[in-house]
């Protein structure tokens, strides 16, 4: 009899969900792996005209080349990506394919700057740690813990602002989703309610570090993100479904940081023997503290939907050449004060989701870039470039 209830007890405690949740610490890096491949593959395809060359929209290269590359090697590259995709997750276990694909991605991003979004960038990042720290789960397991770290922490700093309290918060959700009425979303505490939503994404980025609260922290993290894709999802504004899928991924890495393993052995990529890890940790920390002061690419500082970015306006006049081409993209409102009242305008940042599904880089670089990028494609065109900002009613004509 003792030994029958010694054999349940042991069956019931491997039962136990607690212990379920607890997984290998070598299977974790797979599992994260293989996740990222089919969200990377979802994306991709969700926005496949972003990485073709057949589109209104032009192509803006990383570097100047010096002659115009071929269409054919735009889908070359696109193709292989999607196939390098499939057979890296079919084997993740051979270190070439992640080269293969790295250097597919890094190539076709050289091609065309509007392709270096930010879940790309997230992505090769990840391709990198795999990369330098070949079968050394502890570490690849503590890079990504350090990335979503740098990733909530900059992006709910970059949050913390009232622009986005005011666009994304009073009128997307309150106004325009929930409908509630203007007295109460004009509200001063409503307003400064508003600020929860960047700290939470900030104290979750600072608890999923730690042992003790890493599970809280995942926990907060992924009511965010269920949030997230609850407001920008179908059933919400229904907008930018490319990052549908990173949303996802992302509740993904955190249950199983959170909530399938013991600890985050951090300690890994901080020994003097590790320095391969450096350049990478350099770009986590370090490189995003220069987007505040616009010296390092908005989407490469983990600025997501912080709503502080640059918007180019393109101002068309009513007879120019190719006008007929433009016009699924031009704006309902007229009559803007600071153009010619005969003249139509488009929004890059609208133009860009309708046509590609993917936003500009929101930089003035790029802008420059694809200003004559846009002249090299219609010569002819009369067209003048402004530049404006939310929350700042100046209007700057790009030269």
């Amino acid at each position: 009899m003792m030994n029958l209830f010694l054999t349940i007890n042991k069956k019931v405690q491997t039962l136990n969900p607690t212990s379920f949740l607890k997984l290998n610490l070598d299977s974790i890096p797979t599992i994260i792996l293989r996740f990222t491949l089919i969200a990377w593959f979802i994306s991709k395809l969700l926005c496949y005209r972003l990485w073709l060359s057949d589109r209104i929209y032009p192509i803006v290269p990383t570097i100047e080349f010096g002659f115009q590359i071929p269409g054919i090697v735009h889908t070359i590259f696109y193709i292989g990506s999607l196939i390098a995709i499939l057979f890296l997750y079919l084997k993740p276990n051979k270190w070439q394919l992640y080269l293969v694909l790295f250097v597919i991605e890094v190539a076709s991003c050289l091609l065309d700057q509007t392709r270096l979004q930010a879940w790309e960038y997230q992505y090769v990042l990840m391709l990198v740690i795999f990369l330098t720290n070949w079968k050394q789960s502890d570490r690849i397991i503590s890079l990504i813990v350090f990335l979503l770290c740098c990733t909530y922490i900059y992006s709910g700093i970059c949050k913390w602002n009232p622009v986005f309290v005011q666009t994304f918060w009073q009128i997307t959700i309150l106004q325009n989703l929930l409908h509630v009425p203007t007295l109460i979303v004009n509200n001063r505490l409503v307003h400064q309610f508003g600020y929860a939503l960047p700290g939470i994404e900030i104290l979750g980025g600072i608890l999923i570090v730690f042992d003790r609260t890493k599970r809280l922290g995942a926990g907060l993290l992924i009511l965010m993100h269920l949030f997230t894709l609850l407001i920008l999802g179908p059933f919400g504004i229904n907008y930018n479904n490319t990052v549908w899928s990173w949303n996802l991924v992302m509740m993904v890495y955190l249950f199983l940081i959170g909530f399938g393993q013991q600890s985050v052995p951090l300690k890994s990529i901080l020994s003097r023997k590790f320095l391969v890890n450096l350049p990478m940790l350099i770009l986590l920390f370090v490189m995003p503290l220069f987007g505040f002061i616009e010296k390092w690419p908005y989407f490469f500082s983990f600025s997501l939907y912080s709503y502080k970015a640059k918007q180019l306006v393109i101002s068309f006049e009513a007879n120019s050449e190719n006008i007929h081409l433009f016009e699924p993209y031009f704006e309902e409102k007229r009559g803007y004060t600071w153009a010619n009242k005969n003249s139509r305008q488009v929004i890059l940042q609208n133009w860009a989701m309708i046509e590609i599904n993917s936003p500009p880089s929101p930089e003035d670089d790029y802008y420059i870039k694809f200003k004559e990028a846009f002249f090299n494609k219609f010569p002819s065109e009369k067209a003048t470039f402004f530049l404006y900002q939310r929350g700042n009613s100046a209007i700057v004509l790009l030269k």
